[in-house]
């Protein structure tokens, strides 16, 4: 559970998406949260191959990650955050304000403005790959990296360093993606679910 929280947070750092055109870095940066994207996303966290997507339309968004042992989709709708388990048939709802998380999700157009700070080479998945480099407010940073007039990845390092691997990049997003599963128990304390999930 830690690494999605981890890789959550790297995937809803920058809240942009990958287009191709002259500056392909700037376009990804340039398109924030109030947009409309898609992409599938690729790490390896503590060896641990994860796969999944993310997609935004305005004040809505998912987060989907499956590894070997688990699966999870987050959506955030509504002034809430939902973390969803399809094995468990259930979901926690959780209130972004009472998270502290309201900016977070629902305000990325008004906080944080990246800016580029240089360019450069790096040595990813053993090919040496461009990137441009931008600082962000909070004093980390991140990278952009760019192959054949496309974002194909983007790292951070304000937390744990994670390498994400961008693909499939649309300008669309379907809205069934951000619909809660009907048929689900849904659960408001966090407590409760861990409970019954350790005893499914």
């Amino acid at each position: 559970m830690k690494k999605f929280c981890v890789l959550l947070m790297a995937s809803i750092m920058v809240f942009t998406f990958a287009a191709c055109g002259s500056d392909p870095a700037g376009d990804f940066v340039k398109t924030i949260a109030n947009g409309k994207f898609t992409f599938d996303i690729e790490t390896v966290m503590e060896g641990e191959k994860i796969t999944g997507y993310m997609a935004m339309d305005g004040d809505k968004m998912v987060v989907r990650m499956d590894s070997n042992d688990d699966s999870i989709r987050i959506i955030a709708r509504d002034n809430n955050v939902y973390m969803i388990f399809d094995e468990m048939e259930a979901y926690l709802e959780m209130s972004a304000d009472e998270m502290g998380m309201e900016d977070m999700f629902f305000g990325v157009d008004s906080g944080i403005t990246p800016t580029k700070s240089g360019e450069g080479s790096e040595n990813l998945n053993g090919k040496s790959t461009d990137y441009v480099e931008y600082d962000v407010e909070d004093g980390g940073y991140f990278r952009v990296f760019v192959e054949d007039g496309k974002v194909i990845a983007f790292t951070t390092h304000d937390m744990e360093g994670i390498n994400m691997f961008v693909s499939n990049v649309k300008n669309t997003a379907v809205s069934s993606l951000f619909d809660l599963p009907s048929g689900y128990e849904a659960y408001t304390d966090m407590f409760e679910m861990m409970m019954d999930m350790y005893s499914f």
